[in-house]
């Protein structure tokens, strides 16, 4: 998308519906591009929101905050499918995910104690959304919780979140989760200790054992020829829609 400044996008008409379902599938525009595309969506209703896909991380604070609680909840299968890593407002949305879903029925007691984590069924629902919870909220979640997490939204989950977890909840990963893990664009950000024990993980090497050494030297590599077509592809969606809009 580097082909795009935020100038050109700045002279977009207003999108239709159709512009904004196929920009919110690309997932490299830079927060600056984000912005400007979202100018040209107006105000955001039920139809827009439907489709707004990855174009939803360029929402701000204020935005998120005039969309009705059950509109955004009515809609939150939409925004689960962001597949954007480093998704400039992820956190902003899952608060109103969490809110338009009830603090009480989203989040439940863990073994009767103060601690509180956040009921899988919710995970579910909200999909990558997830990636916006603090690290803290993170880290209680229990072994179910984290393996209703999908392989695409660990794939974009931000380095903090991956660098809070505990022993026992990356001992319960599959391994298209590890995969997704390792490959993740925020991998370079991972702690040296994660990254060993998601490797010896992936090695299945018992890692809830305080006397393991981890290995990293068997870690899944992405099919870089794949990321090369994907963004072909993304390109000249681009292109087509800035044809179409004028």
């Amino acid at each position: 998308m580097s082909g795009y400044s935020a100038a050109d996008l700045a002279n977009l008409p207003t999108l239709s519906i159709a512009s904004i379902q196929a920009l919110g599938k690309i997932n490299s525009f830079s927060n600056e591009q984000l912005t400007k595309i979202v100018e040209k969506i107006g105000t955001i209703d039920t139809d827009k929101l439907s489709v707004m896909g990855n174009l939803a991380c360029g929402l701000s604070q204020t935005q998120i905050n005039l969309i009705n609680d059950t509109e955004f909840g009515n809609n939150i299968k939409a925004m689960s499918l962001i597949n954007m890593a480093n998704c400039p407002s992820i956190g902003m949305l899952y608060t109103k995910a969490i809110k338009s879903f009830g603090l009480s029925k989203a989040k439940r007691q863990v073994r009767q104690v103060s601690t509180t984590t956040i009921d899988s069924s919710v995970l579910s629902e909200i999909g990558s959304v997830v990636a916006g919870m603090s690290s803290t909220d993170f880290q209680n979640l229990d072994s179910r919780s984290i393996q209703t997490i999908s392989s695409s939204t660990w794939s974009m989950m931000p380095a903090s979140l991956i660098n809070s977890m505990t022993r026992t909840q990356i001992s319960s990963l599959s391994n298209d989760q590890l995969t997704s893990i390792l490959n993740n664009p925020n991998a370079g950000s991972y702690s040296s200790t994660i990254t060993q024990l998601m490797a010896n993980a992936a090695t299945n090497v018992d890692i809830t054992r305080s006397d393991v050494v981890p290995d990293v030297s068997v870690i899944p590599k992405s099919n870089s020829a794949n990321v090369k077509f994907n963004s072909l592809i993304l390109f000249s969606m681009v292109l087509c829609v800035l044809i179409s809009a004028f």
